[in-house]
């Protein structure tokens, strides 16, 4: 697979200089940085007990399967804690040593090969999901580390509808299955869809274009 930049690479997501970080933060865990862009913190943080690093995401909602969810390519939550005021929810999960997918095809689309093992990663661990009756209902390719081995672990799996429609940014019109668009609720197909498109995107570099729109610019060789 292309080289992301070694910013790109520490962890999933950016940092982000000077990003104000508010609100509670979960005690016996130091924060190192912040990671994304979105209105939903997402910190770098390292365990006071041990060292060891992870990434926190504080949610409205906690994510359908919780820490039940163990699969190689799944990313691994390993705590989910209530807000002192029980209006949201911080997600303690595994820190993914390598690249997000758009950062990668941020310089140049995947060749077949590298698309295809995108695809066969992504559709194990959204099956994984499945099979403990937890959809993704929003799989994008932001949802996909990609580390340093090539090996592909979704993330962002089983955020409940009704935190998704209150929280645009946490989804992307343009990998939504047109059953979604008319209001039904997410399913194991429409995960598979999604996937599809992602490995259309990953072979053309460019965001697959919402049902009824031209496809945008492809990304260079």
């Amino acid at each position: 697979m292309p080289e992301a930049s070694e910013q790109d690479r520490t962890l999933p997501g950016q940092s982000v200089p000077g990003q104000q970080m508010p609100g509670w933060r979960v005690p016996g865990w130091t924060e190192i940085r912040s990671l994304g862009t979105g209105p939903r913190r997402v910190v770098l943080v390292r365990s006071d007990a041990s060292g060891a690093l992870a990434v926190v995401k504080y949610l409205l909602a906690a994510p359908a399967g919780g820490t039940a969810l163990r699969h190689p390519n799944l990313v691994r939550i390993d705590q989910v804690l209530p807000s002192p005021d029980g209006e949201g929810v911080a997600v303690v999960m595994a820190a993914v040593e390598g690249a997000s997918l758009p950062a990668l095809l941020a310089v140049r689309r995947l060749p077949p090969e590298a698309g295809l093992a995108v695809l066969r990663d992504s559709l194990l661990g959204l099956a994984a999901a499945h099979e403990q009756g937890v959809v993704h209902g929003s799989y994008r390719p932001s949802d996909v580390l990609v580390d340093l081995t090539g090996h592909c672990q979704v993330l962002n799996t089983g955020r409940p509808a009704a935190a998704l429609a209150a929280d645009p940014s946490e989804t992307d019109a343009a990998y939504r299955a047109p059953e979604l668009r008319r209001g039904a609720p997410a399913s194991p197909a429409s995960d598979g869809y999604a996937a599809a498109l992602v490995f259309l995107a990953c072979l053309t570099g460019g965001q697959p274009a919402p049902v009824g729109h031209s496809p945008g610019a492809a990304a260079p060789d």
